[in-house]
């Protein structure tokens, strides 16, 4: 999605009514966060959204004191892959073999051959959500991804595309400089 760090067009400090309504969105997405969302989003600190310049101008990005909170895209939100190393239990997990690791490092969708393979394993999710992707014999999660395809046809048809890509370790947004 973001190959290298790309320039922020605007900033601007939502209100405190569409902090509550992003609260409330993450909160809708991943229940089990609730616990955490006044660390999240403190009282004290800005909630600042940030929108890229073209030809990325359907990306924004929400941050509060250097850190990204969550990566906005179109009609979608995921959290930010340094968040998911802090909440580990946020999304559900699949996991591919050895041999594909690198591809997605560079950035590649993930391919269904990888998840059922030996090394591969997957969670129940449906067309569309949101999952961490995980590497066999790794603690953390390489990257975030959309389903491309249910776990359902993953099985039956083990073949093509699976999840795609949406953000991964050190890509754009994971050495995005942010404004102070």
């Amino acid at each position: 999605m973001l190959k290298k760090p790309e320039e922020i067009r605007t900033t601007s400090q939502l209100r405190s009514s569409n902090v509550r309504g992003l609260k409330s969105a993450m909160l809708e997405g991943h229940p089990e966060m609730e616990p955490y969302i006044d660390l999240l989003f403190p009282k004290q600190h800005s909630v600042i959204e940030a929108k890229l310049k073209a030809p990325h101008n359907n990306l924004s990005f929400t941050y509060v004191e250097k850190t990204i909170i969550s990566i906005h895209c179109e009609d979608i939100m995921f959290p930010h892959l340094k968040l998911l190393h802090k909440f580990p239990f946020m999304l559900k997990k699949m996991q591919v073999d050895k041999g594909a690791i690198r591809f997605v490092i560079g950035g590649a969708n993930v391919m269904a051959p990888g998840l059922v393979s030996a090394g591969g394993a997957i969670e129940e999710a449906k067309q569309g959500e949101i999952v961490a992707i995980m590497a066999e014999g790794k603690t953390h999660a390489l990257a975030i991804g959309r389903m491309m395809k249910s776990t359902e046809e993953i099985r039956s048809n083990p073949t093509g595309a699976a999840i795609e890509n949406l953000h991964y370790l050190n890509d754009g947004f994971w050495k995005m400089e942010l404004p102070s």
